[in-house]
């Protein structure tokens, strides 16, 4: 005799929601036209190359992580995170960060300074 304590229907409803969920989601994927959204605590699991190209402050920080996908098509996307998130199936998603070059930008520090500084030099701008 087998028991099963899960039930299929409500893990289902429990994805959906996931995929649907913008609010409490700490990714956002921007393509060329659109935003997804996804949660780390799953997605980095198994798609180990996008949490080593993240920093600790990043990954447990509070502001959500802003991932952007230049030339990924949007429909592409939205398939490959419905297929992970309702079906399981983290390899169309994979596939989406496959690959061979990386171009990391990392600004730790300084951050507020900088941009302190830029937006005095856009006033004097204006008013000159």
């Amino acid at each position: 005799i087998m028991f099963s304590l899960k039930s299929d229907e409500h893990l289902l409803t429990i994805s959906k929601e996931l995929y649907e969920d913008k609010y409490f989601s700490d990714i956002i994927f921007i393509t060329d036209s659109k935003e997804f959204y996804g949660h780390s605590s799953l997605i980095f699991q198994h798609i180990d190359i996008l949490a080593d190209l993240l920093c600790d402050i990043c990954i447990h920080g509070h502001e959500k992580i802003v991932i952007f996908l230049p030339g990924v098509e949007e429909e592409f996307l939205e398939i490959a995170l419905l297929e992970f998130y309702l079906k399981g199936d983290p390899v169309k998603l994979k596939s989406v960060f496959n690959v061979t070059s990386v171009k990391t930008e990392s600004n730790t520090g300084g951050v507020v300074k900088d941009t302190d500084k830029v937006a005095m030099e856009i006033d004097t701008d204006k008013t000159a």
